[in-house]
């Protein structure tokens, strides 16, 4: 008589979830912190006082929607970790330094990206998921491509000022 098929643990889906939507606001906020900047440096500096006041609106916002994309992020981890924890072996390999990379895929995004894939590649000779690991990977990727995009945008953007002629007075 066969034997049944051993006895699934609980997803880690819904928290590797909650971390991708916990990192795609923290970029939010990012890209909300950068703006108004961005818009005075392309719109050829001028009234910094005005400028000042406009910012600080901006400031609240982004730092308000990083802050409660780190809080989901952070639930997203802890809720994929208890999870995991229920479903895989204590002694996985890759596992740990897959949360580990998680974490710096957005703090650091190449750091992580790099671990990411180190972390996968134990996981994969170990012939054990990791889905921190491919979190990291795709977390890592966006990361990185939004923070190339900014940085060209800032360069964009302090080349234009520098090329514009004032006039005062």
């Amino acid at each position: 008589m066969p034997s049944a098929p051993p006895a699934q643990g609980p997803s880690q889906g819904p928290g590797i979830a909650l971390i991708f939507v916990g990192g795609a606001v923290v970029l939010l906020g990012e890209g909300i912190s950068a703006l108004p900047s961005l818009l005075f440096l392309a719109g050829g500096g001028g009234n910094t006082t005005a400028f000042g006041d406009f910012a600080a609106g901006f400031g609240v916002v982004a730092v308000s929607t990083m802050a409660v994309g780190a809080l989901v992020f952070v639930w997203g981890i802890v809720l994929a970790a208890v999870t995991g924890r229920k479903a895989a072996p204590a002694a996985t390999p890759g596992r740990v330094l897959g949360a580990v990379a998680l974490v710096l895929s957005v703090l650091a995004c190449v750091v992580g990206l790099v671990l990411g894939y180190i972390a996968r590649s134990q996981s994969r000779r170990a012939g054990a998921p990791n889905g921190f690991a491919v979190a990291a990977i795709v977390i890592g990727w966006i990361t990185t491509a939004f923070s190339v995009l900014f940085g060209l945008l800032a360069v964009l953007a302090v080349v234009a000022a520098a090329t514009t002629n004032y006039t005062y007075g």
